[in-house]
Parts: C-alpha cells; structure tokens; sequence
C-alpha cells in the first residue's frame, strides 16, 4: 500500500478535531479527518486509497505499525524545542474549558510524552497496541455521518460525480 500511496497520491494524513459549537460552547463533537491529495488524473487510485484506509486497514502489520510509531516519535522529538511554546501555551490554557483539556492530552506534552513511552516499551506492548487499534477502526470508521469535502475546479468535480466518487458514495448507504 505504502508504495502505490508513493506512485500515486501526494499525500494521505489524518487529523483530529474538537469542533466546539458557537451556540454552546459546552456542546463539541469531534472529528477524525482522513485527507489526500492527487493530481487530478490520480483521482481513482486516492480514492481507491481512502477507501482501503477506512474499509480494510492492515492491523496485522506489526513491523509497520512500529516503524510509524518510530517516526512519529522522532518528528515530535526532533520538533520539542521550536514548538515548547505551543505546548506551554496548551498546557496552560487547558484548565479553562474541557476542549482545551483535551486539545491538550491529543496534540500537547501529554501526548508527547504518550508517544515517547509508547515507543519505550513497543517491543513488549505491540500486542496491546495493536489490540487497541483493531477497536478504534471500528470505533470510528462506522460512517454513521461521513462527509466529503473537495478542493477542485468544476471539471474534476463533474469528472469525479460522473464516476460516483470512485465508489465512496456507497460507503453510506
């Protein structure tokens, strides 16, 4: 999978988000954000690729899943000290509101320090791991509510409805 996202898509990446509603602000519904981008002749093979990420991902990989968390760590480690401020910033605005808490366990010096023990101990906590992720794919890839949003120009949209979103409108029916 690794070397077709490479050949063909520029890109895929997630993100978590706290959307914390304007009317009330004690009312939040977060969102996971699965993106990719393509040029616009590659649009079926990221589309083919969203749809393995949501529908079948390999949660049997081990050496993969090590080598992610490997690089995950090493991007936070290698990025601590340009982004100290931001993470002193969220850890002290996270006693303001329970968002901000949160905002601070997913993206602050608590997830840091997360990931770092994670990478510690991922020789004898694989198995734990890969446990857990086994129940968040099916958590949180239900497609109860899904929404696709696109950034193009009309004519790959008209190309793109014509061929059904390459199979990702079935996705929630």
């Amino acid at each position: 999978n690794l070397n077709h996202i490479q050949e063909h898509v520029g890109g895929v990446w997630t993100s978590l988000s706290l959307n914390v509603q304007r009317e009330n602000i004690q009312t939040c519904y977060p969102t996971i954000s699965l993106c990719a981008k393509a040029l616009s002749r590659k649009n079926k093979e990221m589309f083919h690729v969203l749809k393995d990420f949501i529908l079948d991902p390999d949660l049997k990989d081990f050496e993969r899943v090590k080598e992610l968390i490997s690089q995950t760590f090493t991007n936070l480690k290698n990025r601590l000290s340009s982004n100290a401020i931001s993470y002193a910033l969220k850890q002290s605005a996270s006693s303001f509101s329970p968002w901000n808490h949160i905002n601070n366990i997913w993206h602050g010096l608590p997830y840091y320090k997360f990931i770092e023990n994670l990478y510690n101990n991922l020789d004898s906590e694989i198995d734990v791991v890969m446990e857990k992720f086994a129940t968040l794919a099916k958590n949180i890839f239900h497609l109860n509510n899904p929404h696709l949003i696109l950034s193009c120009d009309e004519e790959d949209w008209l190309e793109l409805e014509k061929n059904k979103f390459y199979g990702t409108v079935r996705l929630t029916e």
